[in-house]
């Protein structure tokens, strides 16, 4: 949708024969820009230039008014050039003539999918065809019938409300589709695929869930940004929008309150060789307890496939997959430092286990320090970092439902309570993959 408002917040009435240019920019676009240019020239040479900073009155649509110099100026030429952090992201044009004793509205656009896309001289981007394509500039002038300068732009340049759907564009007052695979959503991973806003990454079609715990999802439900497999909400969780890729939201759990997320069991959860990667943010309150993080878990080993990742006492991660007669058990070196987002990654299944830490692997998964085992009772209980790692031991052989923000380690088999150890912090981006994952490379890229 358009974003509408006003450049400037006066104009006294205009002459008989004037003509408003009406600057439109769509979101992703407009939340770059902090500085825009207009270049006027008309029919007899004279240029003026305008040049305005960010404040209450520099919003959309920009609103720059033209009045011939006199009864011999009919044409004009407009150049709009918008930047961001001092580079230029946008340029577009508009030649027209003005209409004697008429208040005109010579619109232009700035669209999200043009802004790959540099034009020669004398052209401006338009969308065709679902693609975006330079042609040579001409007039897209409309006739204002209120003569009043906060008239003078139609709302969202003639489209009625704007557009609801994401991956179509306002052009010429109708809403045309915009190109496939273009930036849609709040995050870089949101594209238009065959006109519809979707959760996608380049070569992602393996992972099975993505959750981005977005704000407006409908009351008591995750949803599943790319499959079908929709979490539920137990609890009162908040929904805070300091996120490591600042875009969305992220849910935080309130520490020791019985909030968590239940993501009921299906056949798709039944992985051998596969992943699971999340944002995390641990919290001082919980500090000295263990915490629940991820959890496809259930009490004894009746059943294999048992997977838990959770923090211990000093804030390591710890990552543990059991079946019937064999356990992995991967580590993290370093503490995690509290509120502070960190990316937590693993493999599992074959050839071995692997744990990442913000894109690094963790060496032989702190190979050999001895932590106690709090699912056992017997506080001497030890078990060993890094052991059972070259094993493969994937996911697959139980029915038990995913817990996020806690631990189902004391549950039944295919169930998710009684839940235990309430992470009290916070996650963002958590998917759940059918393929092992080149985590130093995903990360690098982000």
């Amino acid at each position: 949708m358009l974003i509408a408002a006003s450049l400037f917040v006066a104009c006294r009435p205009g002459p008989p024969t004037q003509t408003v240019v009406c600057v439109y920019s769509e979101a992703r676009t407009a939340a770059l820009a902090d500085e825009l240019e207009v270049v006027v020239r008309d029919a007899e040479g004279n240029e003026q230039r305008r040049q305005a900073q960010p404040s209450d009155d520099f919003e959309f649509p920009a609103r720059i008014p033209l009045v011939p110099k006199s009864s011999a100026s009919s044409g004009y030429h407009v150049e709009v050039e918008l930047r961001g952090g001092g580079m230029v992201i946008g340029r577009s044009l508009a030649r027209g003539a003005y209409q004697n004793g008429q208040l005109m509205a010579e619109r232009i656009w700035f669209l999200d999918a043009c802004l790959e896309t540099d034009c020669a001289a004398g052209e401006r981007c338009v969308i065709q065809s679902g693609e975006a394509t330079c042609v040579e500039a001409t007039s897209s002038a409309v006739r204002v019938e209120e003569r009043s300068f906060e008239a003078s732009c139609p709302a969202d340049g003639g489209c009625s409300g704007g557009c609801d759907n994401p991956c179509e564009s306002c052009v010429d007052g109708a809403c045309v589709p915009r190109p496939e695979g273009s930036a849609c959503g709040p995050c870089a991973e949101d594209r238009c695929v065959a006109g519809t806003c979707v959760t996608r990454e380049p070569g992602s079609n393996a992972i099975l869930a993505l959750y981005r715990f977005t704000e407006e999802e409908p009351a008591n439900v995750v949803r599943d940004a790319v499959g079908a497999f929709d979490g539920l909400i137990r609890g009162e969780p908040e929904f805070v929008e300091d996120t490591p890729k600042l875009c969305g939201a992220a849910i935080q759990f309130p520490i020791g309150a019985g909030t968590f997320v239940e993501i009921p069991d299906d056949p798709a959860w039944d992985i051998e060789d596969g992943s699971v990667d999340f944002w995390v943010r641990s919290s001082p309150q919980g500090a000295g307890a263990h915490r629940g993080l991820v959890s496809r878990d259930a009490d004894f080993s009746e059943l294999p496939g048992h997977f838990g990742v959770y923090l211990d006492t000093e804030d390591r991660i710890v990552v543990r997959i059991q079946s019937t007669n064999d356990r992995m058990v991967l580590c993290s070196e370093e503490t995690l430092e509290t509120n502070r987002w960190t990316h937590v990654a693993i493999n599992f299944g074959r050839p071995e286990g692997e744990l990442f830490i913000d894109g690094v692997e963790v060496s032989e998964a702190s190979s050999g320090r001895q932590i106690r085992a709090p699912w056992v009772t017997n506080e001497n209980f030890r078990i060993t970092c890094g052991e059972g790692k070259t094993l493969g031991l994937g996911i697959t052989g139980n029915d038990n439902p995913w817990v996020l923000g806690a631990s189902s380690h004391v549950s039944a088999e295919g169930a998710a309570e009684p839940i235990q150890w309430f992470t009290g912090g916070a996650m963002d981006t958590l998917h759940i993959s059918a393929v092992r994952r080149d985590f130093a490379s995903i990360f690098a890229a982000e």
